[in-house]
Protein backbone atom coordinates (compact mmCIF):
# COMPACT_ATOMS: atom_id res chain seq x y z
CA UNK A 1 0.00 0.00 0.00
CA UNK A 2 2.89 2.13 0.45
CA UNK A 3 3.94 1.60 -3.01
CA UNK A 4 0.31 3.49 -3.93
CA UNK A 5 1.01 6.49 -1.43
CA UNK A 6 4.30 6.93 -3.48
CA UNK A 7 2.86 7.01 -6.38
CA UNK A 8 0.24 9.85 -5.49
CA UNK A 9 2.56 11.37 -3.87
CA UNK A 10 4.68 11.90 -7.01
CA UNK A 11 1.56 13.24 -8.52
CA UNK A 12 1.06 15.76 -6.41
CA UNK A 13 4.67 17.24 -6.25
CA UNK A 14 3.94 17.47 -9.95
CA UNK A 15 0.92 19.58 -9.57
CA UNK A 16 3.00 21.72 -7.20
CA UNK A 17 5.41 22.53 -9.58
CA UNK A 18 2.83 25.12 -10.95
CA UNK A 19 2.00 26.86 -7.80
CA UNK A 20 5.55 29.49 -7.88
CA UNK A 21 6.91 28.43 -11.09
CA UNK A 22 5.70 32.20 -12.56
CA UNK A 23 6.62 34.06 -9.50
CA UNK A 24 10.53 34.88 -10.05
CA UNK A 25 9.65 35.82 -14.19
CA UNK A 26 7.25 38.48 -13.38
CA UNK A 27 9.12 41.00 -14.97
CA UNK A 28 10.09 39.48 -17.19
CA UNK A 29 6.40 39.01 -18.13
CA UNK A 30 5.56 42.55 -17.55
CA UNK A 31 8.03 43.27 -20.03
CA UNK A 32 7.31 41.07 -22.83
CA UNK A 33 3.60 42.00 -22.58
CA UNK A 34 4.08 45.62 -21.83
CA UNK A 35 1.47 45.40 -18.42
CA UNK A 36 2.53 46.89 -15.69
CA UNK A 37 4.22 44.65 -13.11
CA UNK A 38 1.49 45.31 -10.19
CA UNK A 39 -1.20 43.63 -12.65
CA UNK A 40 1.02 41.29 -13.75
CA UNK A 41 1.60 40.52 -9.93
CA UNK A 42 -2.31 39.06 -10.15
CA UNK A 43 -1.36 35.93 -12.13
CA UNK A 44 -0.58 34.45 -8.71
CA UNK A 45 -3.98 35.18 -7.52
CA UNK A 46 -5.19 33.76 -11.18
CA UNK A 47 -3.68 30.81 -9.57
CA UNK A 48 -4.20 30.37 -6.12
CA UNK A 49 -7.41 31.44 -5.92
CA UNK A 50 -8.82 28.71 -7.84
CA UNK A 51 -6.35 26.48 -5.98
CA UNK A 52 -8.47 27.50 -3.16
CA UNK A 53 -11.70 27.15 -4.15
CA UNK A 54 -12.18 24.28 -6.47
CA UNK A 55 -10.73 22.12 -3.29
CA UNK A 56 -14.39 21.51 -1.56
CA UNK A 57 -15.98 20.65 -5.27
CA UNK A 58 -12.92 18.47 -6.51
CA UNK A 59 -13.15 16.63 -3.12
CA UNK A 60 -17.10 15.39 -3.41
CA UNK A 61 -16.56 14.71 -6.81
CA UNK A 62 -13.91 12.30 -5.49
CA UNK A 63 -15.88 10.84 -3.19
CA UNK A 64 -18.93 10.24 -6.03
CA UNK A 65 -16.79 9.53 -8.79
CA UNK A 66 -13.63 7.81 -7.91
CA UNK A 67 -10.91 10.15 -6.37
CA UNK A 68 -8.00 8.42 -8.37
CA UNK A 69 -9.74 9.34 -11.28
CA UNK A 70 -10.45 12.82 -10.46
CA UNK A 71 -6.61 13.01 -9.84
CA UNK A 72 -5.25 11.68 -13.15
CA UNK A 73 -8.33 14.05 -14.75
CA UNK A 74 -6.58 16.88 -13.17
CA UNK A 75 -3.16 15.63 -14.05
CA UNK A 76 -3.84 15.88 -17.70
CA UNK A 77 -6.00 19.10 -17.78
CA UNK A 78 -2.96 20.70 -15.63
CA UNK A 79 -0.78 19.63 -18.66
CA UNK A 80 -2.15 21.41 -21.65
CA UNK A 81 -3.31 24.30 -19.27
CA UNK A 82 0.63 25.12 -18.94
CA UNK A 83 1.47 24.32 -22.56
CA UNK A 84 -1.82 26.71 -23.36
CA UNK A 85 0.30 29.43 -20.72
CA UNK A 86 3.91 28.39 -22.69
CA UNK A 87 1.75 29.44 -26.25
CA UNK A 88 -0.42 32.61 -24.70
CA UNK A 89 -0.07 35.42 -27.14
CA UNK A 90 -1.65 37.96 -24.76
CA UNK A 91 -1.32 38.37 -20.82
CA UNK A 92 -5.23 38.18 -21.02
CA UNK A 93 -4.61 34.05 -22.62
CA UNK A 94 -1.95 33.78 -19.88
CA UNK A 95 -4.26 34.85 -16.92
CA UNK A 96 -6.65 32.33 -18.06
CA UNK A 97 -4.46 29.59 -18.58
CA UNK A 98 -3.39 30.04 -15.11
CA UNK A 99 -6.40 30.37 -13.93
CA UNK A 100 -7.12 26.54 -15.06
CA UNK A 101 -3.83 25.26 -13.91
CA UNK A 102 -4.54 26.61 -10.33
CA UNK A 103 -8.37 24.70 -10.85
CA UNK A 104 -7.05 21.49 -11.39
CA UNK A 105 -4.00 21.69 -9.11
CA UNK A 106 -6.16 22.41 -6.52
CA UNK A 107 -7.85 19.07 -6.33
CA UNK A 108 -4.74 17.33 -6.73
CA UNK A 109 -3.55 17.59 -2.85
CA UNK A 110 -6.66 16.95 -0.97
CA UNK A 111 -7.65 13.82 -2.95
CA UNK A 112 -4.29 12.33 -1.97
CA UNK A 113 -4.95 13.66 1.76
CA UNK A 114 -8.30 11.85 1.74
CA UNK A 115 -6.86 8.58 -0.15
CA UNK A 116 -4.13 8.65 2.75
CA UNK A 117 -7.16 8.47 5.32
CA UNK A 118 -9.21 5.89 2.81
CA UNK A 119 -5.54 3.53 2.46
CA UNK A 120 -3.58 3.88 5.17
CA UNK A 121 -4.22 2.47 8.85
CA UNK A 122 -4.30 4.97 11.88
CA UNK A 123 -1.10 4.05 13.01
CA UNK A 124 1.02 4.54 9.65
CA UNK A 125 -1.18 7.32 8.43
CA UNK A 126 0.98 9.87 10.34
CA UNK A 127 4.39 8.81 8.25
CA UNK A 128 2.52 8.77 5.05
CA UNK A 129 1.07 11.91 5.52
CA UNK A 130 4.71 13.56 6.12
CA UNK A 131 5.76 11.64 2.75
CA UNK A 132 3.19 13.55 1.15
CA UNK A 133 3.84 16.85 2.65
CA UNK A 134 7.46 16.17 1.58
CA UNK A 135 6.46 14.99 -1.97
CA UNK A 136 3.94 18.62 -2.25
CA UNK A 137 7.12 21.22 -0.04
CA UNK A 138 9.99 20.05 -2.77
CA UNK A 139 7.38 20.15 -5.66
CA UNK A 140 6.66 23.76 -4.62
CA UNK A 141 10.63 24.23 -3.66
CA UNK A 142 11.64 22.92 -7.09
CA UNK A 143 9.35 24.81 -8.86
CA UNK A 144 10.32 28.16 -8.23
CA UNK A 145 13.90 27.50 -8.01
CA UNK A 146 13.97 25.58 -11.30
CA UNK A 147 11.75 28.18 -13.18
CA UNK A 148 13.62 31.05 -11.82
CA UNK A 149 17.21 29.38 -13.63
CA UNK A 150 14.79 28.42 -16.70
CA UNK A 151 13.69 32.05 -17.28
CA UNK A 152 16.90 33.39 -17.09
CA UNK A 153 18.35 31.50 -19.82
CA UNK A 154 15.88 30.63 -21.85
CA UNK A 155 13.07 32.22 -20.87
CA UNK A 156 9.59 31.66 -18.71
CA UNK A 157 7.77 30.03 -21.55
CA UNK A 158 10.75 27.56 -21.87
CA UNK A 159 9.73 26.87 -18.09
CA UNK A 160 6.38 26.14 -18.47
CA UNK A 161 7.21 23.46 -21.15
CA UNK A 162 9.29 21.59 -18.94
CA UNK A 163 7.06 21.92 -16.54
CA UNK A 164 4.37 20.79 -18.54
CA UNK A 165 6.37 17.93 -19.74
CA UNK A 166 7.33 16.95 -16.17
CA UNK A 167 4.16 16.75 -15.06
CA UNK A 168 2.70 14.68 -18.16
CA UNK A 169 5.50 11.67 -17.63
CA UNK A 170 4.70 11.77 -14.16
CA UNK A 171 1.06 11.58 -15.13
CA UNK A 172 1.93 8.48 -17.58
CA UNK A 173 3.83 6.60 -14.75
CA UNK A 174 0.14 7.03 -12.55
CA UNK A 175 -2.11 5.80 -15.43
CA UNK A 176 0.20 2.77 -16.16
CA UNK A 177 0.71 1.84 -12.85
CA UNK A 178 -2.92 2.48 -11.16
CA UNK A 179 -4.37 0.04 -14.08
CA UNK A 180 -2.97 -2.69 -12.01
CA UNK A 181 -3.95 -1.34 -8.62
CA UNK A 182 -7.04 -1.72 -6.84
CA UNK A 183 -7.70 2.45 -5.27
CA UNK A 184 -11.61 2.12 -5.41
CA UNK A 185 -13.30 3.77 -8.00
CA UNK A 186 -16.08 5.71 -5.77
CA UNK A 187 -19.25 5.68 -5.55
CA UNK A 188 -19.17 5.14 -1.86
CA UNK A 189 -21.55 8.02 -0.99
CA UNK A 190 -24.21 10.73 -2.28
CA UNK A 191 -24.82 14.27 -2.92
CA UNK A 192 -26.90 14.05 0.52
CA UNK A 193 -24.44 12.54 2.56
CA UNK A 194 -21.53 15.34 1.28
CA UNK A 195 -23.90 18.09 2.52
CA UNK A 196 -24.61 16.21 5.57
CA UNK A 197 -20.66 16.31 6.59
CA UNK A 198 -20.12 19.87 5.47
CA UNK A 199 -22.81 21.03 7.65
CA UNK A 200 -21.24 18.64 10.52
CA UNK A 201 -17.86 20.56 9.47
CA UNK A 202 -19.49 24.30 10.32
CA UNK A 203 -21.54 22.82 13.42
CA UNK A 204 -18.18 22.50 15.10
CA UNK A 205 -18.04 26.19 16.33
CA UNK A 206 -13.84 25.49 16.00
CA UNK A 207 -13.96 25.17 12.36
CA UNK A 208 -14.99 28.92 12.61
CA UNK A 209 -11.96 29.60 14.38
CA UNK A 210 -9.66 27.73 12.38
CA UNK A 211 -10.69 28.62 9.02
CA UNK A 212 -10.52 32.52 9.38
CA UNK A 213 -6.93 32.18 11.00
CA UNK A 214 -6.04 30.21 7.96
CA UNK A 215 -7.28 32.65 6.07
CA UNK A 216 -5.26 35.26 7.32
CA UNK A 217 -2.29 33.36 8.17
CA UNK A 218 -2.29 32.81 4.19
CA UNK A 219 -3.23 36.13 3.09
CA UNK A 220 -0.04 37.66 5.41
CA UNK A 221 2.43 34.94 4.30
CA UNK A 222 2.06 33.23 0.84
CA UNK A 223 0.37 37.09 -0.37
CA UNK A 224 4.19 37.89 -0.06
CA UNK A 225 5.32 35.79 -2.94
CA UNK A 226 3.82 37.56 -5.93
CA UNK A 227 5.81 40.61 -4.83
CA UNK A 228 9.47 39.13 -4.08
CA UNK A 229 10.49 39.23 -7.88
CA UNK A 230 9.09 42.78 -8.08
CA UNK A 231 11.04 43.97 -5.02
CA UNK A 232 14.13 42.77 -5.92
CA UNK A 233 13.76 44.38 -9.45
CA UNK A 234 13.38 47.69 -7.01
CA UNK A 235 16.40 46.98 -5.36
CA UNK A 236 18.51 46.56 -8.58
CA UNK A 237 18.23 42.58 -8.26
CA UNK A 238 16.81 41.28 -11.87
CA UNK A 239 17.44 38.08 -11.84
CA UNK A 240 14.85 35.71 -11.95
CA UNK A 241 17.00 32.50 -10.35
CA UNK A 242 17.67 34.98 -6.82
CA UNK A 243 13.95 35.24 -6.64
CA UNK A 244 12.96 31.61 -7.23
CA UNK A 245 15.64 31.04 -4.22
CA UNK A 246 14.09 33.25 -2.16
CA UNK A 247 10.52 31.49 -2.71
CA UNK A 248 12.12 28.60 -2.80
CA UNK A 249 13.62 28.96 0.81
CA UNK A 250 9.78 28.92 2.21
CA UNK A 251 9.35 25.77 1.01
CA UNK A 252 12.56 24.49 2.37
CA UNK A 253 11.39 25.52 5.36
CA UNK A 254 8.08 23.43 5.22
CA UNK A 255 10.22 20.58 4.42
CA UNK A 256 12.63 20.55 7.47
CA UNK A 257 9.34 20.54 9.23
CA UNK A 258 7.48 18.24 7.69
CA UNK A 259 10.36 15.70 8.32
CA UNK A 260 11.16 16.69 11.63
CA UNK A 261 7.71 17.55 12.79
CA UNK A 262 7.24 14.02 14.79
CA UNK A 263 10.08 14.85 16.73
CA UNK A 264 8.98 18.44 17.51
CA UNK A 265 5.81 17.61 18.77
CA UNK A 266 7.58 14.77 21.25
CA UNK A 267 9.06 17.73 22.74
CA UNK A 268 6.14 20.65 22.17
CA UNK A 269 2.80 20.44 22.66
CA UNK A 270 0.89 21.45 19.36
CA UNK A 271 -0.64 24.93 20.99
CA UNK A 272 2.62 26.20 21.80
CA UNK A 273 4.15 24.76 18.25
CA UNK A 274 1.39 26.88 16.27
CA UNK A 275 2.06 29.90 18.98
CA UNK A 276 6.05 30.18 18.05
CA UNK A 277 5.44 29.50 14.53
CA UNK A 278 3.57 32.22 14.27
CA UNK A 279 5.60 35.12 15.97
CA UNK A 280 8.56 33.82 13.88
CA UNK A 281 6.93 34.13 10.95
CA UNK A 282 5.95 37.38 11.86
CA UNK A 283 9.34 38.46 13.18
CA UNK A 284 10.58 37.21 10.14
CA UNK A 285 8.09 39.41 7.94
CA UNK A 286 9.06 42.45 9.94
CA UNK A 287 12.55 41.39 8.81
CA UNK A 288 11.78 41.52 5.38
CA UNK A 289 9.93 44.90 5.56
CA UNK A 290 13.16 46.81 6.61
CA UNK A 291 14.51 46.34 2.78
CA UNK A 292 17.82 44.06 3.75
CA UNK A 293 20.15 42.60 0.95
CA UNK A 294 18.32 39.59 -0.54
CA UNK A 295 20.60 36.84 1.19
CA UNK A 296 18.86 37.77 4.78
Amino acid sequence: MMFVINLFALGNFAALLMMRCLDPALPQIAEEFSVDIHKVASLTTAFALPYALIQPTLGAAGDLFGKARIIIGCLVILVLSCIAGALATSFELLFAARIAMGATAGGVFPLTLAMIGDLVPIEDRQAAVGRLLSASMTGTLMGSAISGVIADFMGWRAALFVFAALIATATGIMIVVLRKVPVGTGGATNLKGLLSGYRAIFANVHSWIVYPAVFLEGLCVLGLFSFVAIILAQTGESRASIAGLIIAAFSLGGFIYSISVRAILSRIRVNSLMLWGGLIAAGALAIAALGVAWPW
